[in-house]
């Protein structure tokens, strides 16, 4: 399927599924099934396998001895900072700010990756594998973004439904995870 009729599909569905819906219905969607299991899993999981491997294992660190120390550390510190700030904003945009109708939020991190709660966590920890260079932390934290990607697919099918063209046309302006690029 092209790009352009998928697009066209996508513009389908919302118009018709935006009219079945009153507009100031309260429509919520749906998660991905166990998005909080996979959450918690995530979160506690992946600092795990990269403390065994970076620091008491080590079995597949050997590219650190090739990087400078200053240079782990500053490119490590920079992605974790920018991670939390992604973080903190987009839960101020999300939770804490009132909003009488469903529409989609463009501003902030949302201006730049439709989905910056779930990449900040991806990058704060991409940030600790920046570090100490521990390929199998890389390979199991991959495996959690190609999750992270599913969920996100599952969950603007439900955004589409929710917010119709609007939506549609967010997603032709922005990005999933990197800006401008994918």
């Amino acid at each position: 399927m092209t790009a352009k009729s998928n697009k066209g599909n996508l513009l389908e569905e919302a118009k018709s599924s935006k009219h079945s819906h009153n507009h100031g219905e309260n429509v919520t969607g749906e998660e991905f099934p166990h998005t909080h299991l996979i959450l918690i899993t995530y979160l506690l999981t992946v600092p795990v396998v990269w403390l065994l491997d970076s620091f008491i294992f080590n079995f597949s660190t050997q590219l650190t001895a090739f990087v400078p120390f200053i240079i782990k550390l500053i490119a490590s510190v920079i992605m974790i900072i920018l991670s939390l700030i992604i973080m903190r904003s987009a839960d101020n945009m999300l939770f804490k700010e009132e909003r009488s109708d469903k529409i989609v939020i463009n501003t902030g991190p949302f201006a730049y990756v439709r989905h910056p709660l779930y990449l900040s966590m991806l990058l704060l920890y991409l940030g600790l594998i920046l570090f100490s260079f521990s390929i199998i932390a890389l390979i199991y934290w991959g495996a959690f973004f190609v999750l992270f990607n599913k969920m996100v697919a599952f969950e603007e099918k439900d955004l589409i439904k929710i917010l119709g063209p609007d939506y549609v046309e967010y997603m032709d302006k922005v990005a999933r995870w990197i800006p401008y690029i994918f």
